[in-house]
């Protein structure tokens, strides 16, 4: 689940008001916290996707959303999702500025669109995303015992692991002693960085 994923949806009907840096958009979402306090920091963790209406936020100081937007990106949040209704009607021209300049991703959400549907959306997201990562885990770990089952080696067992993951595996003695490998280092997982 990355905070874009999130624009793609129709029934969510959210906006895109602030891009953030480079790469913000495919940072993944860990949760979604909702929160209106003046600093829900402490509430946080990295990756977290951070839902407010700003009620505790009817300021018109840059300065004041300079310093939230701020401690946003000291955790880092993923992105900020800011429900529009009777609090604000609108953006507030200082917090668009604040995400501008520190590189987080602003989303506006229409006062119609409740955050327990952008909540929900994120936990199924996940989810799916979490019970297929799973699933391969389970087939790869199935085929690995029909391989040896098979009569296989462990070098062709460690073969089939690196190509499935893409990156390079070794068995280690207990002192840390690489005993065989397979794979390249830094390959990193299909589709990842």
């Amino acid at each position: 689940m990355r905070v874009a994923d999130l624009l793609a949806d129709p029934a969510l009907n959210i906006r895109l008001a602030a891009p953030g840096g480079p790469g913000r958009l495919a940072r993944p979402i860990a949760w979604c916290a909702p929160s209106e306090h003046m600093d829900p920091t402490p509430f946080l963790s990295v990756n977290a996707l951070l839902l407010t209406n700003g009620m505790g936020l009817n300021v018109k100081d840059y300065r004041i959303w300079d310093a939230y937007v701020e401690r946003l990106m000291s955790v880092p949040v993923s992105g900020l999702v800011f429900g529009l209704g009777a609090a604000h009607r609108e953006l507030p021209a200082g917090l668009v500025q604040a995400c501008e300049a520190h590189g987080l991703p602003l989303l506006e959400l229409p006062p119609e669109v409740p955050f327990v549907l952008v909540m929900r959306h994120v936990d199924q997201l996940i989810a799916a995303e979490r019970y297929a990562e799973l699933r391969t885990g389970w087939e790869l770990a199935d085929e690995c015992t029909r391989l040896a089952a098979g009569g296989h080696s462990l070098a062709q067992v460690l073969e089939r692991v690196a190509t499935a993951i893409n990156a390079r595996v070794a068995v280690l003695d207990h002192n840390g002693f690489e005993l065989m490998s397979a794979g390249t280092a830094g390959a990193g997982r299909p589709g990842q960085p």
